[in-house]
């Protein structure tokens, strides 16, 4: 748990996706924005991979260790200087929650700035959180065909009759960082679901695949993302 550079240069870029983010994946999305900006971009990783799964799941029952080496990371990352921290998905709430616990034990991170992507929290909580622990909050970048930035209103496209009483939970999606979309999609197609793979929903809102819309890359090619990045990085050459 904490942080990796894809190569050795100065990393001041650093994306996060959430505690179950894969690896390889992590590594992937670093390598595409690097390409993108032609910065050293590295990623904060939170999984426990490769661990047996009666220990992750014990980790995991103890969330405020999690929140410490997250709230670690970030001072580790602020004592560096000037740092970006690319939130996406889950990893949204991972930095509001780590953001919290600094407040509590007083510590600020005025290095840091932080960009939402993909978010299941609202820009509102985002900005709360990041002006309470002193960190720079860029703004937030959200794509309402997204179920994970939007799950009640792609709910209701798909039809909740389909799937009974389940999709009462989906409400709790923005506090999971779309956990419990993944139940109600693996319910409503009868089998699993992944972030790998494409589901079609053919009502209301139509074909939506989550690997698409909620995919980190297709964050990255939006403009008012590329805006912010670049405009960050012209910022620290000031």
């Amino acid at each position: 748990m904490g942080y990796f550079k894809v190569d050795d240069s100065d990393t001041r870029i650093y994306i996060e996706a959430g505690m179950d983010a894969p690896l390889k994946q992590s590594i992937k999305n670093a390598q595409i924005l690097q390409a993108l900006v032609g910065k050293s971009v590295g990623a904060i990783v939170q999984g426990t991979q490769g661990l047996p799964d009666g220990t992750h799941g014990s980790l995991l029952q103890v969330t405020m260790d999690a929140d410490a080496l997250n709230e670690y990371t970030y001072r580790s990352l602020n004592d560096q200087g000037a740092t970006l921290i690319v939130t996406h998905g889950a990893g949204n709430n991972d930095a509001v929650k780590a953001m919290q616990l600094g407040k509590q034990l007083g510590h600020q991170y005025p290095n840091l700035s932080l960009l939402s992507l993909g978010s299941p929290l609202s820009d509102r909580k985002m900005q709360v959180a990041s002006s309470d622990a002193g960190v720079n909050y860029l703004g937030q970048v959200n794509d309402w065909r997204d179920p994970v930035t939007h799950p009640k209103l792609w709910v209701l496209g798909t039809g909740v009759a389909g799937v009974g009483g389940l999709a009462a939970g989906i409400a709790a999606a923005p506090n999971t960082g779309g956990g419990s979309l993944i139940a109600y999609i693996s319910a409503f197609s009868g089998g699993s679901f992944g972030f790998g793979v494409g589901l079609g929903m053919g009502s209301g809102l139509g074909v939506l695949a989550i690997n698409k819309y909620h995919a980190m890359s297709n964050y990255f090619s939006k403009p008012k993302s590329q805006s912010i990045l670049f405009g960050w990085i012209k910022n620290q050459k000031k």
